[in-house]
């Protein structure tokens, strides 16, 4: 008898990693960090049985965000690469249609998020550029997320008046299609903002935007 894995323990092998994938950005979203990585290293292995897919590049990019947040730079960069690698070997026959919103634009907003965070904000500033220049115009709620990472890299620099032209577009858009998502983007850069030029006339024209804008459900 051959040792190898059977063929349906095969072909489940991306779905099952994927469960456990999300089961690590479950514990990263608790603040389980060491925890997370278990799931995601987990995740990797069990999905080595199957030829790469979009799955193994999704597990990839999730490795790298949570690097990320570590601090690890070197491994939150090495991550990215192997998930763009995955990506480039990918065939059509093994992207699974469970897993249909990964693609090259998605794993560029990781990397984008993954830069901000290791604060390297001209090397994440690129790279929302150009996701947003690529940006299908029907995705506006995508496109508030996606400026209030833009703005948020000009905060890293001390850079106002480029920062809140950016988060102000968010605001806006989020304002006009109720998109909760890109209001708690925009609350979580509020302190930052604030803490530094809270008496600034265009902080507190902002800081008044969103305090009118819909409060959050309790």
């Amino acid at each position: 008898m051959s040792g190898s894995a059977p063929r349906s323990s095969v072909g489940q092998a991306p779905l099952s990693a994927y469960i456990l994938g999300h089961l690590g950005i479950v514990s990263s979203e608790s603040g389980q960090l060491s925890e997370a990585l278990a799931f995601i290293l987990a995740a990797q292995s069990r999905a080595a049985r199957a030829p790469e897919s979009t799955a193994h590049a999704w597990l990839w990019a999730v490795e790298a965000e949570l690097r990320s947040l570590a601090g690890e730079s070197k491994s939150c960069l090495s991550a990215l690469d192997r998930a763009q690698a995955a990506l480039d070997k990918t065939k059509p026959e093994n992207a699974p249609a469970w897993i249909y919103f990964f693609d090259g634009a998605e794993l560029a907003s990781y990397r984008g998020a993954c830069l901000e965070q290791l604060h390297q904000p001209e090397r994440a500033r690129s790279v929302w550029q150009a996701v947003l220049a690529s940006l299908q115009p029907s995705l506006i709620r995508d496109r508030a997320i996606y400026q209030t990472h833009l703005g948020a890299t000009f905060l890293d620099e001390g850079e106002l008046h480029e920062a809140l032209t950016h988060i102000n577009e968010a605001l806006s858009i989020a304002i006009d299609t109720d998109s909760e998502r890109a209001m708690r983007r925009i609350r979580r850069l509020r302190p930052q903002l604030t803490a530094r030029w809270a008496a600034e006339p265009a902080v507190m024209e902002f800081d008044q935007r969103l305090r009118d804008a819909k409060e959050p459900p309790r």
